[in-house]
């Protein structure tokens, strides 16, 4: 990945595998970058959710505006994009799509999606009811997302690589599992979308892996220059 820099960078995964912890991790890293939470603006504009398609829709039309305001008028280093499972091949596609239709200049995309075993998201999201700004999000939710999720990016990312952490230390080991020249342009023609597979289980000898993985990915943020 040498010499990839990322400005959009797009949190992928099921409820419960860590992609805000992740993020709230980069953004210490990063504190010039811009978070984008679908979670937050719901909250924000809706005293009382429902949940319902109608208010995911208006949610996601809302933060794809302000991603494309910040990378056409922000000065920060980049913009993550917090608080969705995008559970459909064609949902991130979309959804940077419209993020970047307008900007003036050619966007990178990272593409970062988290897993983790079934037990362990259902283990976090049931000692987050009550505190985390989702309603919806318990078990029944998790279930839901889980039978319909969809796991080929190669339609639009041109390549997947697998960060592995290193259990002694360092930087880690990242892999290339992927490459397709013939990834077309769902995202739009001045986009360019890079994938990233990352194992987020908990491994209590291992505490330094959420922040090796952090660490990674704050190193693919920047502005092409």
């Amino acid at each position: 990945m040498e010499g990839f820099k990322a400005e959009l960078i797009v949190f992928r995964g099921l409820p419960g595998t860590g992609k805000s912890y992740l993020i709230e991790l980069l953004q210490h890293a990063l504190p010039k970058m811009y978070r984008v939470s679908r979670d937050d603006t719901r909250a924000q504009i809706l005293l009382q959710p429902s949940y319902s398609d109608e208010e995911k829709y208006l949610c996601n039309d809302l933060c794809a505006t302000m991603v494309r305001f910040l990378l056409q008028n922000g000065s920060g280093s980049g913009v993550v994009i917090d608080g969705f499972s995008f559970t459909k091949t064609k949902d991130p596609a979309e959804f940077i799509r419209k993020s970047t239709q307008g900007v003036s200049r050619r966007v990178n995309v990272l593409l970062v999606d988290c897993s983790c075993a079934d037990k362990m998201a259902v283990r976090r999201i049931v000692r987050d009811i009550g505190t985390h700004p989702a309603g919806d999000r318990n078990e029944a939710l998790y279930s839901r997302q889980k039978a319909i999720w969809e796991d080929d990016c190669s339609a639009f990312c041109s390549k997947t690589y697998r960060f592995t952490h290193s259990a002694t230390g360092g930087g880690g080991d990242v892999e290339l599992v992927e490459s397709c020249v013939c990834a077309g342009d769902m995202c739009g023609e001045h986009v360019c979308a890079v994938r990233v597979l990352l194992n987020t289980d908990d491994a209590p000898e291992e505490e330094r892996k959420p922040q090796q993985q952090a660490d990674f990915i704050a190193g693919l943020v920047g502005r092409q220059q």
